[in-house]
């Protein structure tokens, strides 16, 4: 599950697992093995959250992809925080 979610973020985001790998420091493969473990590092898995701009229970299936404090950025790929006021 978790690897599917992550293929759908990069493929909204128009970007690659290669990407995502060099914006870890995992190898391709390594974040291919890290995205289909049982138990991956929670660390790594936060990274991947953060430059998706998404929370870790998004990744999970746990929220929605809106709920998320972080958008980034489609010109420079920085992680922007957000806030939402309610009218």
């Amino acid at each position: 599950m978790l690897q599917e979610i992550v293929k759908s973020l990069l493929k909204e985001r128009k970007k690659t697992m290669q990407d995502l790998a060099n914006a870890v420091g995992l190898t391709q493969l390594g974040l291919s093995l890290l995205l289909k473990r049982e138990n991956p590092s929670m660390s790594k898995v936060s990274e991947i959250a953060k430059y998706l701009g998404v929370s870790v229970a998004v990744l999970y299936g746990e929220e929605t992809k809106c709920s998320s404090s972080y958008i980034v950025c489609p010109d420079c790929g920085r992680v922007i925080a957000v806030s939402l006021i309610p009218r």
